[in-house]
């Protein structure tokens, strides 16, 4: 990832990136230091799976990426 995005989004050297597919193009999330605070403020059923909450969060966040993109 080039420097410039790097240093605009906060991503540093060895950071975790979650690359999420839109359909027409690729969006890339950087995923924060503490794995927890990305669940923080969505609304997933914690009573499921761990699998279950990471379908829910990957779901979740294609839907934010793809409202920002598509207005």
């Amino acid at each position: 990832m080039p420097k410039e995005l790097r240093d605009k989004y906060g991503i540093e050297v060895g950071d975790t990136v979650l690359y999420i597919d839109v359909g027409d193009h690729i969006a890339v999330l950087p995923v924060p230091k503490d794995p927890l605070k990305i669940l923080e403020g969505l609304r997933i059923d914690e009573k499921g799976s761990v699998y279950d909450m990471r379908r829910e969060a990957l779901k979740t966040a294609r839907k934010l990426v793809e409202e920002k993109f598509r207005g």
